[in-house]
């Protein structure tokens, strides 16, 4: 099982292969949740409590970047190549696949504890033990 942009890299060198699973329709199928949380921007309370206005710069920035990804995967294959993250050849053409959201974590929560409920249901002990209660968020 690989994640993008490794799919694509390979279905694009080799005509033998093909994609036989798309892990978000299956999660999808299992949980009735759309998607599952891929990746999370964690801060401390104190951050939160002594910076908020630079993590709302933070935020908007990031928002404003998974927009302009996703607008222009092109470009941005060319500012990952360009950064050293990996060839633009490679890049580009999985932007598309990767299903790049920005979702405020006042909308993310319900997604969040759907999947740590999906993990304990299958396995307590990948999640500690128990789902994650409200402190887990700020």
């Amino acid at each position: 099982m690989l994640p993008q942009p490794f799919v694509s890299m390979i279905l694009g060198k080799s005509a033998k292969a093909a994609e036989v699973l798309d892990v978000q329709a299956l999660y999808h199928s299992l949980s009735g949740v759309e998607s599952y949380p891929m990746s999370v921007l964690v801060v401390s309370e104190s951050f939160l409590k002594n910076h908020p206005r630079a993590l709302a710069t933070i935020l908007s920035a990031y928002e404003e970047s998974v927009a302009w990804v996703n607008a222009n995967p092109q470009e941005a294959g060319n500012a990952i190549e360009k950064a050293g993250i990996m060839a633009s050849a490679m890049a580009t053409p999985a932007i598309p696949f990767c299903n790049l959201v920005f979702v405020p974590s006042s909308e993310a929560k319900d997604a969040v504890q759907a999947y740590y409920s999906f993990l304990h249901s299958f396995s307590p002990d990948a999640i500690g033990g128990k789902v994650p209660g409200d402190d887990l968020y700020l």
